[in-house]
């Protein structure tokens, strides 16, 4: 982790600005959890339990300078609240969500097929993306899998589960 606050203090120390404890500690919050979508109030509420007196104003205003950097992605779902997550500064593609509309669990993945599309765009239009957000709705694996076991037991079949090892 320290590699990734020195990464950070060096994008803000090019764009001449310091790296705050605070600073520090929401950017170090969103690195711990790389893999979820935090709301503003979910990291706040790590930064109290660590006993950080930071403001929410404060994370307000270091997630709008994370994303002003390209070192913090916002993704918005429809729901009336805004989650964050670090980006890879040396990531060249954006990574897109698939979302689950039963549990509201928000999965990553990677596709080039908007290279593609993006490259229509501009052959066919001469139209040049500069930036896109493609997000999924669905049911999950998990809530797939739930479903299935549910319609089973309502008919009396008997699941068997095999766990792997």
């Amino acid at each position: 982790m320290e590699n990734i606050i020195n990464e950070f203090e060096q994008e803000l120390q090019s764009n001449s600005l310091r790296l705050t404890g605070q600073r520090k500690l929401i950017y170090g919050v969103l690195s711990e959890n790389k893999d979820r979508h935090l709301t503003v109030e979910e990291i706040h509420s790590i930064l109290i339990r660590k006993g950080s007196g930071t403001s929410v104003a404060t994370v307000y205003r270091t997630l709008a300078l994370l994303e002003e950097h390209r070192l913090a992605g916002r993704l918005c779902l429809g729901d009336g609240c805004v989650r964050y997550q670090l980006l890879d500064p040396l990531e060249k593609h954006e990574h897109h969500h698939l979302v689950c509309e039963r549990c509201g669990k928000v999965i990553d993945f990677m596709s080039d097929m908007m290279d593609v599309i993006e490259n229509q765009a501009l052959c066919e239009y001469g139209f040049q993306v500069k930036n896109h957000r493609v997000k999924l709705y669905g049911i999950c694996r998990e809530c797939r899998l739930k479903e299935k076991n549910e319609d089973s037991s309502a008919k009396g079949e008997t699941v068997f589960r095999i766990s792997r090892r």
